[in-house]
């Protein structure tokens, strides 16, 4: 069975939660510059998460590494969403074999 879980697992004690289960994780961690961010907040109307909470959020955040055992892709959100969507479907193919 397949599933998609969309959540903000800003730690890692928290993403290592799901690591835990008897199933093959893979993850797909969006991430992007504190300044891109806030403009896509301020260009948002009627978004429940205010911009002044950012900077709390960058502070708690645990970037997975690259080359991670976490089987987490890290995809920069300051690009098409066709690219993202490409890099995502690439590696979760990757994974599945």
């Amino acid at each position: 069975t397949n599933f998609i879980l969309a959540y903000s697992g800003l730690k890692k004690e928290q993403r290592h939660r799901f690591q835990t289960l008897d199933t093959l994780l893979s993850g797909i961690f969006l991430y992007g510059d504190k300044a891109v961010i806030a403009q896509r907040l301020n260009n948002r109307a009627g978004h429940f998460f205010p911009e002044k909470l950012l900077n709390s959020q960058f502070g708690a955040l645990e970037l997975p590494t690259i080359n991670n055992h976490e089987n987490i892709k890290l995809i920069d959100i300051n690009q098409s969403v066709k690219s993202i969507i490409n890099q995502s479907v690439t590696f979760l193919k990757k994974r599945e074999n």
